[in-house]
């Protein structure tokens, strides 16, 4: 498990002004012409959250999400790609699709490779004033399952079932795994 000794911990407040940060970000993405922009990120247990090789990943399944977009024939521009940050790295696409649409294609290509299941991809438009995003809920698609026990994520979370090694050891084995 190098891949989480590359990079130094973060804590819980770095965390939560890069949710506030992403949050004025994707704001911002909706007002220069695009109806939809498309917010991803990994999901990475444990305080190591970036690193070499975690970049590397990063920019390989971002690659692979260009060719899905461009093979649906969506007009995109990838607005912001950021790398270097200590809480994981981002990415934004702004794109001219339809965010129900877009949020099926996110959720197929998270769920079309074990490793796409570290991605954490929100789909957010503009409705009226206020700045929403759409949940797998809401297309009634099927939640998200635990990577180790296929049970659902979030009751794995909430419940902490899995220690934050075992957690780490499958990130790196799908990581290390796409990466060969």
């Amino acid at each position: 498990m190098e891949i989480f000794n590359q990079s130094p911990a973060v804590n819980i407040e770095q965390v939560l002004a890069n949710r506030d940060r992403r949050v004025k970000l994707q704001a911002s993405f909706l007002t220069d012409g695009y109806p939809t922009v498309i917010a991803i990120k990994l999901n990475i247990p444990g305080p190591v959250k970036n690193g070499p090789t975690i970049r590397q990943y990063f920019e390989k399944v971002n690659r692979q999400f260009e060719m899905v977009l461009k093979a649906q024939g969506w007009p995109y521009k990838l607005a912001l790609m950021d790398l270097g940050s200590v809480t994981g790295p981002e990415s934004f696409y702004q794109l001219h699709a339809d965010p129900k649409a877009a949020k099926k294609l996110t959720s197929q290509f998270e769920e079309d490779s074990a490793d796409h299941r570290l991605l954490d991809m929100d789909v957010i438009y503009q409705e009226g004033s206020q700045t929403r995003s759409i949940s797998r809920a809401d297309l009634n698609l099927p939640a998200r399952t635990c990577l180790i026990c296929g049970r659902l994520a979030k009751d794995c979370g909430r419940s902490r079932r899995h220690t934050v090694a075992e957690l780490q050891a499958k990130v790196a084995e799908l990581i290390e795994g796409a990466l060969q």
